[in-house]
């Protein structure tokens, strides 16, 4: 899985510890809070947390759903 880092990019798995998008996701759909995740992830921030979700959002903005 590609690795989210600061908002807006993907990082190396040698220069940081990387976060998926979908587990940023998962951790808060979970109840986890941002303070929850910064606390488990000192690297990151909540703002970092806020890109993530926003390019969750985008991402599925260009989704196309096919009714059954």
């Amino acid at each position: 899985a590609a690795c989210y880092w600061a908002g807006f990019g993907f990082c190396s798995f040698t220069r940081f510890p990387c976060i998926t998008v979908e587990s940023i996701l998962l951790k808060l759909g979970a109840g986890r809070s941002f303070a929850d995740i910064v606390q488990a992830y000192p690297h990151l921030t909540e703002d970092d947390i806020r890109a993530a979700l926003a390019f969750a959002a985008d991402y599925l903005q260009h989704e196309s759903v096919v009714a059954a």
